[in-house]
Order: C-alpha cells, then structure tokens, then sequence
C-alpha cells in the first residue's frame, strides 16, 4: 500500500506519530516535492520515535523500582491495621542522622500521593488504594493517567 506524507494522520491518542510503510518507492515519491523534504520528514519521526523508546525505558525501569516501594508500604499498612488500638513504638527521622522516637495509636493512615498532597484515609481504604496500585502500575506503568483512574475507581 502506498501513502503520501500529507495524507497521514500526524498522530494516535497517545501522541505517537504514525509510521509510513513504503511499499513501492517510485510511486511514492512521484506525489513528493524532493526527495530531501521527504528524507527530512522520515529522518524527523525517527527521531521523535528514539525519544519515546528512550522515555519508555526510562518509565519502565522507574515502575520496576516502585513496584517493590510500594509492596513495602502495603506490608507495613497491614502491620499498622493488625496494631489498631495498640500503642506503637516507632522510630521518626527528623533530618539526617537524627531519629526521634515516637509512641502512636493508630487509627488512620496518611498516604503521601504526590505533588504535595496527603490523605488521611481509614485502615480499609489505604490497603484497598495500595492494592489497586500495584495492579494498575502493573498493567498500564507509571503514567499520570493510571493514578487519577485508581483514586477515581477507590472513591
């Protein structure tokens, strides 16, 4: 199937430009202007498809090293829940070097959601988020979209 450059989309939903299969290079260039316009345009998306490849390596290796944070918090959450209405003896860092030492009764649980926002959220409601996140960071990565869904879905 043969295809002109201005007859094709400039992009998908998600932003990526579409790629131009040339079948047959004759009668595809007898619809071009020159043969650098087309040599820039082809050489233009290639770039723009290395920067993608380039930023979704980087996401998926930054998902890999979430995936066990975020597993760790969800451990300490039930350990939390299992103490409901016990006193806690934790360990606070303060800045550097210096802990404090703290006794709690907990109740809730404050997650820290990104972009300087903080919930306060029941036992329940925490693990029941946290869980839903791993599944999502799973199955769609780490992209602002899964996590408007997952605080959509929890809600």
């Amino acid at each position: 199937m043969t295809t002109e450059l201005g007859s094709i989309p400039d992009s998908n939903p998600r932003g990526i430009p579409k790629a131009v299969f040339v079948e047959n290079v004759e009668e595809f260039m007898k619809n071009e202007s020159s043969a650098d316009a087309v040599l820039k345009h082809m050489q233009e998306n290639y770039s723009k498809y290395k920067f993608m490849e380039t930023n979704l390596s980087k996401s998926k290796a930054n998902l890999k090293g979430k995936i066990p944070e975020i597993r760790k918090n969800l451990e300490m959450l039930n350990y939390l829940a299992s103490k409901k209405g016990d006193q806690v003896t934790s360990n606070f860092e303060l800045s550097d070097q210096i802990f404090a030492t703290a006794n709690i009764n907990p109740e809730t649980v404050c997650l820290w959601l990104g972009a300087n926002v903080m919930l306060e959220y029941s036992f329940d409601e925490a693990q029941t988020l946290v869980c839903h996140l791993i599944h999502f960071r799973r199955r769609h990565g780490n992209d602002e979209y899964s996590r408007k869904e997952i605080l959509n879905r929890v809600e």
